[in-house]
């Protein structure tokens, strides 16, 4: 075994956080085995099931407003001192590698709200031209369409990209009432492009307009981080974010003190859109404590809608070369408290082929967890490296920004 306990925190976004439920796989299963197989005995289990992540829900029993009940699957903190007693939380050992899946279960009170689908469509109008000029815009939307129209390799859905079932998408879709009886979601066995884009679409729009449900998912995740490098048993995070769930990640992490961002050691970030946020929701790119963070890896396919490479500067289009010179300034830049200067992050992005290389239904070129040929090896290798120390193997595709 390598050194002490490397906890893998898994965000996706909220419209995919689909927990085991009986028999059926929680949205993490499959990273977790895919994992596994590079890992080996590495990987550790939760204890509590015969196999796969630690799943940690915003409330315990679903439909509960019961928020401590839910946290407590990582500890709980000790009278008058900024400690975890996780005596009735195992993570599976204590060494090797833990997986802790996220579910945010407060979701009941989200009915259909147009005014909030409204205001992002309306922010994203004004802003397009920051993004992109209308000649690429349109060659975006071209490209986009081919990758979301092409028939799916796989019939089946797979758990990395399986939109939730444990919620009623006809309730909660802002614009519910535009779609007809035959565009309804799919069932679960069958991830279709329709339910995949609506979820994707209630994640953004309810994020950047409802300042209630943004805060309740902030909190959640930075309660979750602090509760994990507050454990004496965990030595260092890996925080593992795809799709929506990398702008929440990206603002939690941003806002930790120095010494609670001491224990991350590795960001993460897949098929992000934090560019788009960025342009079209003025979401700033100051990154605050994240420039504490040893490493930052962004995988982006070119034909997934969602994503964009990081390390191009602000300036960067799409549609452009993606390479960056090395003293070239970045997107993301923190100040530095000593000198009072903006620095440059490194972010090692890597571009994928998720069309060729992944699988399942809905919007393929977005499903990364499943891209066993160049997420998964490279994920393990991040891995590795964090827990044991081990040179990385995977090479870098394209040069980051100045060091910081």
């Amino acid at each position: 075994m390598g050194n002490g306990l490397t906890v893998l925190l898994t965000i996706h976004g909220i419209g995919f956080q689909q927990p085991p439920v009986n028999d059926a796989a929680g949205y993490a299963d499959g990273l977790h085995e895919h994992l596994r197989q590079g890992l080996g005995e590495l990987l550790n289990d939760d204890p509590n099931r015969a196999r796969g992540p630690v799943y940690v829900s915003s409330s315990w029993p679903p439909g509960s407003d019961n928020e401590e009940a839910g946290l407590a699957r990582l500890g709980t903190w000790k009278p008058g001192i900024a400690g975890i007693d996780y005596t009735k939380a195992p993570l599976g050992a204590d060494k090797g590698i833990s997986h802790v899946a996220l579910v945010y279960a407060q979701l009941e009170d989200q009915g259909p709200d147009p005014g909030s689908a409204l205001e992002a469509a309306a922010r994203t109008a004004v802003s397009l031209h920051q993004y992109a000029s209308v000649r690429t815009a349109i060659h975006m939307l071209i490209t986009d369409v081919v990758a979301m129209i092409k028939p799916p390799q796989h019939d089946q859905a797979t758990p990395s990209l399986q939109p939730r079932t444990d919620i009623v998408p006809e309730k909660r879709h802002m614009m519910a009432a535009m779609y007809t009886q035959n565009a309804r979601p799919a069932p679960p066995a069958q991830a279709s492009l329709i339910n995949t884009i609506r979820h994707l679409e209630d994640d953004v729009a309810a994020y950047v307009a409802r300042n209630d449900l943004r805060e309740r998912v902030r909190n959640f995740v930075q309660e979750v981080l602090l509760r994990l490098v507050h454990r004496d048993d965990v030595d260092q995070v890996v925080v593992n974010s795809h799709s929506h769930g990398t702008v929440v990640a990206f603002d939690v992490l941003r806002e930790l003190s120095p010494f609670s961002i001491s224990k991350v050691k590795w960001l993460i970030t897949a098929g992000s859109p934090l560019r788009k946020y960025s342009d079209f929701f003025c979401w700033g790119s100051e990154a605050g404590t994240i420039k504490q963070v040893p490493g930052w890896t962004n995988f982006w396919d070119a034909k997934d809608p969602v994503a964009d490479p990081l390390a191009p500067p602000e300036t960067w289009r799409p549609g452009t070369d993606a390479s960056v010179a090395r003293d070239a300034p970045g997107m993301y830049q923190a100040l530095d408290p000593d000198h009072g200067r903006l620095l440059s992050l490194v972010i090692e992005d890597q571009p994928v082929d998720n069309l060729t290389h992944s699988q399942g239904g809905g919007l393929q070129a977005h499903n990364y967890w499943d891209n066993e040929v160049q997420v998964v090896p490279a994920m393990v290798d991040i891995l590795k490296h964090v827990q044991t120390g081990s040179p990385r193997m995977v090479a870098r595709a394209v040069v980051s920004p100045a060091t910081r």
